[in-house]
């Protein structure tokens, strides 16, 4: 042992030899090593290892120099830059290679490895050595325990996380990336922390004379046989990139072979469609020799397939020796534009439509045309009688111009007939809500007058009572007289379409309406509430809608005129305690919806889909006449571009009205 160890010693030139050589062997292997478009993480990062090894391996060629020229400092100088390099890059490796792994990435430590860390601990080692009494052997110190010895664990930690792969593990090649972390781990120790004799700790303790004084051999001659295990195991492990390239060959021969078998079955199924088109079908080259052909063309030609082949078109087809005049294919090839001909001549005997179409290559050459002939005798035929058929039309529209024009007038007439039944049907249910209306107020200047006769008997007739009594009595009378002026309104039919608010439609219909409510014992509710997000369930504001107000009022009404009679007859029956109608005002985006909702039993499944014919009714011809919800839905849908539609829900039936927005809401004060 001390004979191996003293020629070591005088030897060493070999071993910084061997040493060099190792981690030199270590970088030309990772660079011949093709890479590129490899997926694994580690292809875009292994150029720095590999610039350590070739940049290490000289760094140890120039110590071997300088064991001869020790006062040589361009030596001095090369090899300590060397070395500050090749430790930079394999710091570098060693903090990208830790990143690489999911797991690693995770934990909060490799944070703090950000990129500006390894520039920061150079210029860290620069300033301290520069402002030390010896320059170089503190730099030479300090690389290896700021950037030798964290490069080289982190290394050691990013092979062995590969180790761990089970790709890696499935290849076979596990063992090299193991033996690599265990290479690494033993250099981060002989060659990070063994450094040269220094005045600091740890390299006045422990340092490579230290070494030598306990093991007999110096550190460089196992830090030469990590570097040749490490150059090993980098040359067995790098064969996955070998195994991931012969991977995507061997895709890239099942996927030939995959597009292969696809255009044999694509060209069988072109050939199936080709041939089955009923027109002939050929190609022609430049010199009207024809190339391609399909079966229809095949049997017109009443040649065999190969015969067709390589033949001039105008010899098979007009039997000429020359091209016909206005010959599409002769026209194509001058204008390289698509060409239509019929052609006709005394062989073929039938008219052919000929479409010739120019086919060209990447560079716009021409290459070929594609003739496509279909017999057009019958178009011929269709021809003749289109010309009577279209004289016919002519004489035919002329009187219908006449016909149209009698019909629409005719449609007219009879849509203002039927607005016209349906108002006066309704002015019977007017005239009894007016003497309903009336009925109280009537009662009350009655009493009044009665109350004023007793007075004077009585002797309390004064001024005071006098003007009491004028004033109560004129209250009656303008409650008769905006009566008279709410109906009057109603029935004057709106002429253009202007905007109004539905809150003083609903205001209006409520009080024309309000006796039948009383009378027939039926609650009517009216609810505003807006659910758009836009506006919130908000009760200070209402909607405002372009149409035909007193139209619009008279929809409503009949409706609810209907649900009246629904509510009344089912508890004429006894089948119902309290009528209740409810009449809801909501808005989405794009409209204001009209929801009235009855307790009248619904609407009879076998009637649902006629109740919009006009004159169908269900009360019979003396109470009902079939037209108002006839007229409620052409006001609705055609005069005012809305939707009235119904559905029964529960024990009883909702109408919904759909009405257009013309702008928004508007801010209204609510009657409570």
């Amino acid at each position: 042992m001390i004979y191996v160890g003293w020629w070591f010693q005088h030897n060493l030139d070999i071993v910084y030899f061997f040493y060099g050589l190792g981690f030199f062997s270590m970088g030309i292997a990772i660079i011949v090593k093709h890479k590129q478009g490899s997926t694994f993480k580690l292809a875009g990062i292994i150029w720095m290892l590999a610039v350590f090894a070739l940049v290490h391996g000289m760094n140890e060629w120039l110590d071997m120099l300088l064991l001869s020229r020790s006062d040589n400092k361009t030596l001095t100088i090369l090899s300590w830059f060397c070395l500050i390099i090749s430790y930079g890059f394999l710091f570098e490796f060693g903090r990208n290679i830790i990143t690489l792994n999911t797991d690693i990435h995770s934990a909060g430590s490799v944070q703090l490895f950000k990129w500006w860390l390894t520039p920061v601990i150079i210029t860290g080692v620069l300033i301290f050595s520069y402002n030390s009494n010896d320059f170089f052997k503190v730099g030479h110190i300090l690389v290896r325990y700021l950037l030798g010895f964290p490069g080289s664990l982190l290394t050691a930690i990013g092979f062995y996380s590969y180790y761990q792969n089970k790709d890696i593990k499935q290849l076979k090649i596990d063992k090299y990336f193991l033996l690599i972390s265990i290479s690494f781990l033993i250099y981060a120790c002989l060659g990070g922390m063994v450094a040269p004799k220094g005045r600091f700790f740890p390299s006045n303790w422990l340092n490579t004379e230290t070494f030598l004084l306990a093991i007999n051999i110096p550190v460089q001659v196992f830090r030469t046989s990590t570097a040749v295990i490490a150059a090993v195991s980098i040359v067995g492990a790098i064969k996955l990139f070998n195994w991931e390239a012969r991977r995507k060959l061997e895709d890239t021969i099942i996927e030939h072979k995959n597009l292969a078998e696809y255009l044999t079955e694509l060209e069988k199924e072109w050939n199936t469609i080709f041939n089955s088109i009923s027109d002939m079908v050929t190609v022609h080259d430049k010199d009207f020799n024809i190339i391609m052909a399909n079966d229809a063309f095949v049997k017109f030609a009443g040649m065999h397939r190969v015969e067709v082949y390589d033949r001039k078109c105008y010899e098979i087809v007009h039997n000429t020796s020359h091209p016909l005049g206005g010959c599409p294919h002769k026209r194509c090839l001058i204008s390289n534009k698509t060409e239509i001909q019929i052609m006709e001549d005394n062989k073929t005997d039938i008219p052919l439509m000929v479409t010739t179409s120019p086919i060209f290559n990447k560079k716009g050459k021409l290459l070929y045309t594609v003739h496509i002939a279909k017999d057009v005798t019958e178009q011929k035929l269709h021809e003749a009688e289109m010309t009577v058929k279209t004289y016919q039309l002519q004489k035919l529209n002329e009187n219908l111009q006449v016909l149209v024009k009698e019909e629409v007038e005719k449609h007219r007439e009879k849509e203002q007939l039927l607005i016209q039944q349906s108002k006066m049907a309704m002015i019977g249910e007017m005239m009894g809500n007016i003497s309903h209306q009336w009925r109280q107020p009537l009662n009350t200047l009655a009493l009044i007058v009665q109350d004023i006769s007793e007075a004077y008997e009585m002797g309390e007739l004064n001024r005071e009572y006098i003007y009491e009594a004028i004033q109560h009595s004129m209250q009656q009378i303008k409650f008769m007289s905006k009566t008279i002026d709410d109906f009057r309104t109603f029935f004057r039919p709106s002429k253009n379409k202007a905007p109004f608010k539905l809150q003083e439609a609903f205001d209006g219909i409520q009080s024309i309406i309000s006796s039948r409510l009383k009378t027939t014992g039926t609650d009517l509710k009216i609810i505003f509430h807006m659910l758009n997000e836009k506006y919130g369930n908000s009760p200070g504001k209402e909607a405002m809608i372009i149409g035909y107000h007193n139209e619009f009022q008279h929809v409503i009404i009949n409706i609810i005129n209907n649900a009246i009679d629904a509510v009344t007859d089912i508890r004429k029956k006894g089948l119902l305690g309290k009528g209740e109608i409810i009449t809801e005002i909501l808005e989405d985006n794009r409209s204001f919806i009209i929801r009235i909702t009855d307790n009248g039993g619904g609407i009879s499944p076998e009637i649902k889909d006629r109740i919009f014919e006009p004159y169908f009714t269900t009360k019979g011809e003396t109470t009902g006449t079939g037209i108002g919800l006839y007229m409620s839905k052409t006001i609705i849908e055609d005069n005012m571009d809305g939707r009235l539609y119904f559905e029964n829900v529960g024990n009883g039936t909702v109408f919904t009205i759909e009405l257009p927005k013309s702008g928004g809401l508007v801010n209204v004060t609510l009657k409570g």
